[in-house]
């Protein structure tokens, strides 16, 4: 009777903290004072950048490392934005400068450096590798938006599909780039800039496509229309576009995929609600599934994921606000993170051998 009334005891205090289904630990990130954060990107170190609003209501980009979320200023304007980190730890995003438009900028040594353009008013990022090399997108001096790679201190056009405009959405460590951008037709297609050439990678039998990341097989992620014109998630390898379907609703979009081919996103649910996915083993998985509703937390999207199976993204908390958080994989062997207090509980309780099953 003593032990069940132990094994009892045990569940429940599993079930009100932040580590569910043997698999992850949550960690809402929190804010820079203020209401609101987002994580866009995360490394192998664990390092995250995205962006938080402070307690004076401005939205600056962020890093966060060993609990600590920390404000990386911007560019002289007020608001601004990270979006990818390296195992450097060199981070990019987007900045507003003192005269009100926006450029890119590259974080590293402490410093935010602006980046430039390809000759127009304004650019932004979306990726680095790390070797270093940055891509995103810029307008040039006659106002066209163009797709740009930025390595050795110099912003070149990747050029378009034949179209008005491109954007590069992500580079790998080979140094191929994925984005999107406009065809003669004026139809928006994913594309794959590699070895000179822009390569339209079609759609799911729809007129439209973005590509969003790339890992250094090679395989590429992001959204088409299917011949219903439903957007849903993709993945592209060995020249075939594969549609990896949704949580039950009629659309979605893949963000970020890592080496072992793990996929997330966002998608819609069978009840119309919007949730983040994970997409591995051929099968499609609402990260809400993961954790306990008593969190109060729901995942809306998941934008990276690094090569531990760590992924961040935002959600809403149970105020209604917008939260950045990190799904910390347990699986690997690593020192879990800084937790929340009541984390703590779990991690003098793993040596007893209690072991949890996935939520279905």
């Amino acid at each position: 009777m003593k032990t069940m009334q132990l094994i009892t005891t045990l569940v429940a205090i599993f079930s009100s903290i932040n580590t569910f289904a043997a698999n992850y630990t949550f960690i809402d990130l929190g804010t820079l004072g203020g209401t609101s954060s987002s994580a866009h990107g995360i490394n192998d170190a664990g390092q995250i950048v995205g962006g938080a609003s402070n307690e004076a209501g401005e939205y600056h980009a962020f890093l966060y490392e060993n609990g600590s979320m920390t404000d990386l200023g911007v560019l002289g304007g007020t608001t601004s934005i990270a979006y990818g980190i390296n195992d450097s730890g060199q981070i990019v995003g987007d900045a507003y400068i003192e005269s009100g438009d926006y450029h890119a900028f590259l974080y590293e040594n402490g410093s935010m450096i602006d980046i430039g353009t390809l000759g127009g008013t304004t650019s932004a990022t979306r990726s680095i590798n790390n070797a270093g090399q940055i891509v995103g997108y810029s307008y040039d001096s006659s106002g066209q938006e163009l797709a740009y790679l930025y390595e050795n201190g110099s912003m070149v056009s990747l050029g378009t599909l034949g179209g008005t405009y491109s954007v590069a959405s992500a580079i790998n460590d080979a140094g191929q780039i994925v984005g999107f951008g406009n065809n003669a037709l004026n139809q928006d297609r994913a594309v794959l800039y590699e070895n000179g050439s822009v390569i339209d990678l079609g759609t799911l039998g729809g007129t439209i496509s973005s590509a969003h990341a790339m890992n250094d097989a090679g395989q590429i992620v992001g959204f088409a229309n299917d011949e219903l014109n439903q957007t849903h998630a993709f993945l592209y390898e060995n020249g075939s576009m594969i549609d990896l379907g949704t949580l039950g609703g009629s659309s979605g979009i893949a963000y970020a995929i890592n080496d072992a081919g793990q996929v997330v996103g966002g998608s819609y649910t069978e009840s119309g609600d919007y949730h983040a996915f994970l997409y591995e083993n051929d099968s499609i998985v609402d990260l809400n599934d993961f954790i306990d509703a008593a969190i109060n937390f729901t995942m809306k999207e998941a934008y990276g994921i690094n090569e531990y199976g760590d992924i961040v993204g935002f959600g809403t908390n149970a105020d209604g606000y917008t939260h950045g958080f990190l799904l910390y994989n347990n699986d690997t062997g690593r020192e879990t993170p800084v937790p929340e207090p009541a984390s703590i509980v779990l991690l003098s309780l793993a040596g007893m051998g209690i072991r949890f099953i996935r939520r279905k």
